[in-house]
């Protein structure tokens, strides 16, 4: 009795490493990986199990398990020339016909004849065909590779090849098999690089399990899901130590989908900043560690704390010396900020006004302060349409004069996502009334999903949006 073996399926495993990729670029790198390979899978009749992408700052990773060991190419049916064109009279083939069938490699015994309505055709039946797929994939590697896209790529050698960053190694494995992939220079190795990049490990990899046991132990979260998870549970720990919780707004406004980009291996450092620094407006001192330095800010009954907490990338040598440069830095920042704040204080927002004229809106429409005037010319028509009372009227009046005023503040100019915001409390600043401050901050939405809660803020962002969409 005679026993059939057969091959088995297999896990494919592709891993760029590259250097440092920008956290904004990793989201869709990550999604390209993934849809590129599925629909070259599926458009040369690759069978597998699942496809999934993964990614850190320093290697992008594709896997496709249960990749079945050949591709069968199914039998076609390909039409040559008509019968009476085919034959001669004595039913020889014609030069037509020993054309058709040089140019698909095929013999006379492999032809048939077909009745295609009005007449007879000659087809040529192509039989199924089996390939290893081991044969398929390197081209079709090589594809994905060129076929990546980021929002800007750059040259690192002369093969004239172009990435986010330059790639530094190539590892291509169909179980342990070594698939030959090339990009520029680079040819595919049986091996990844651990570490930081001053001091990196080069690691033989014999097989795709072996590459996930070798980064397991070196505590590397390769999967960008798990990452969040991890980062988002180890900062509200941190944040209970010293009896707080992260700010809400660090995560409404994406730091941590930031910083799960930015580290491979995270860890937590808690740290201080200087109390004094706790007079800036919230949105302003959120901004600072957040742009700057890319911290969660953590607080108690919806009061900030002189605390932080940083994720690094891997576990320091020396952590006090890193939380105290990481101090230092901070503090100077907030530093600035606040010394912003004073500078910007000085005098009332209405004396601000006079640079607007020189804040270009549009080429064709003018200053910020051409924009403004028009707005009035707006405003009596939307107060009476919306049955606005005298008072109300006024403090629209007021806050549309006063509305683009924090543009040319240095507050706005270091944080340009916080205009309006800083508006208001320059307005608050200058005795302005609550409502009109309110406004102020409220003309720019709707954006991020927030709509304007109050009546006047409204209006101001009508008028705002109607003078641009004109």
């Amino acid at each position: 009795m005679s026993t059939k073996t057969t091959a088995k399926k297999e896990t494919l495993l592709l891993e760029i490493g590259t250097e440092e990729l920008p956290a904004a670029y990793l989201p869709s790198l990550i999604t390209q990986l993934a849809d590129q390979a599925q629909t070259l899978f599926d458009k040369h009749a690759i069978q597998y199990a699942e496809i999934s992408s993964k990614a850190t700052f320093h290697r992008l990773v594709l896997e496709v398990t249960g990749v079945e060991p050949y591709v069968v190419l199914p039998a076609e049916e390909m039409r040559g020339p008509s019968k009476q064109a085919a034959f001669d009279g004595e039913g020889k083939p014609t030069r037509a016909l020993e054309g058709f069938l040089k140019s698909k490699g095929a013999k006379l015994k492999d032809i048939k004849i077909v009745n295609a309505g009005k007449a007879d055709y000659v087809y040529w039946v192509k039989p199924a065909k089996k390939i290893a797929t081991i044969k398929v994939l390197p081209e079709l590697l090589m594809t994905i590779l060129q076929e990546l896209r980021a929002p800007k790529t750059m040259r690192w050698d002369d093969s004239d090849v172009r990435f986010a960053r330059p790639v530094r190694w190539i590892l291509s494995l169909l179980g342990t098999k070594l698939l030959t992939v090339r990009f520029g220079h680079l040819k595919s190795q049986a091996a990844t690089w651990v570490n930081h990049p001053l001091n990196t490990k080069r690691i033989a990899v014999s097989s795709p399990s072996r590459y996930n046991q070798i980064i397991k132990q070196h505590k590397i979260l390769l999967d960008h899901d798990e990452r969040s998870a991890y980062i988002d549970k180890a900062v509200r720990a941190a944040a209970k130590k010293v009896g707080a919780t992260p700010v809400s707004e660090a995560f409404d406004f994406g730091l941590l989908d930031e910083v799960i980009y930015l580290t491979e291996k995270p860890q937590i450092l808690l740290g201080d900043f200087d109390p004094q620094y706790l007079s800036l407006p919230r949105e302003v001192l959120l901004a600072s560690m957040a742009k700057h330095q890319r911290v969660f800010a953590v607080e108690s009954q919806h009061k900030i704390k002189p605390h932080f907490i940083a994720v690094l990338d891997g576990k320091p040598g020396k952590p006090a010396l890193v939380r105290k440069m990481c101090e230092r830095i901070l503090n100077a920042r907030l530093s600035d900020s606040l010394l912003f704040w004073k500078q910007d204080t000085q005098s009332p927002i209405e004396n601000k006004l006079i640079q607007l004229k020189d804040v270009s809106f549009h080429e064709q429409l003018g200053s910020m302060a051409d924009k403004s005037n028009r707005m009035q010319t707006l405003q009596a028509p939307l107060s009476q349409a919306w049955q606005l009372s005298e008072e109300q009227s006024l403090q629209l009046n007021r806050a549309r004069h006063l509305a683009k005023a924090d543009l040319v503040t240095t507050l706005v100019k270091e944080f340009p996502t916080l205009q309006g915001t800083v508006g208001k409390y320059y307005a608050k600043q200058s005795g302005e009334a609550e409502a009109v401050a309110k406004a102020i901050e409220e003309h720019y939405l709707p954006l991020g999903g927030k709509a304007p809660e109050t009546l006047l803020g409204s209006a101001l962002s009508v008028l705002d949006k109607f003078d641009s969409l004109v």
